[in-house]
């Protein structure tokens, strides 16, 4: 999919990246943990998920109370765990769970949200887990977006 706010050395759609960051700023998605969106608790991906699945023409559903999004013609879910490939293509940023830097260490954005030491299909919050705010600064880092950010 092509954007004209796609910055054409990084690929990166900066408006896109912004709108996620300022998303997990504004206090109006309570953080959940093991997937992208449970009982309305979101994950850090599960935000940018809810954000733009329209946008990129995914159908978001439920099961089990887990949500997921996938493709109109595809019955079965793409993904509940990690961003959607239309999703990844959209924003630009070449993977499904992006590798940030947080007081020198690197991992997932989604490891960084749930936290280490979790049972497997837990949805609760884990050891090391770091608030919306902390990841957005990450993202904002990365991707060089221009947002002031105090953690």
């Amino acid at each position: 999919m092509t954007n004209q706010n796609h910055n054409t050395e990084t690929g990166v759609n900066k408006k896109a990246m912004r709108e996620w960051v300022y998303a997990l700023l504004s206090g109006d998605y309570e953080q959940g943990y093991g997937c992208l969106e449970y009982n309305q608790k979101f994950c850090c991906l599960g935000v940018a998920s809810d954000l733009f699945y329209k946008e990129v023409g995914l159908v978001k559903g439920d099961r089990f109370g887990f949500v997921h999004y996938r493709e109109p013609e595809n019955k079965y879910m793409e993904t509940s765990v990690s961003l959607a490939n239309k999703i990844v293509d959209y924003l630009g940023i070449k993977t499904r769970d992006p590798q940030l830097e947080i007081n020198g260490k690197i991992q997932s954005a989604s490891l960084w949200n749930d936290g280490t030491d979790r049972s497997p299909g837990s949805t609760e919050k884990g050891q090391n887990s770091v608030d919306f705010k902390t990841i957005a600064k990450a993202l904002n880092d990365k991707y060089k977006l221009g947002i002031d950010i105090k953690v």
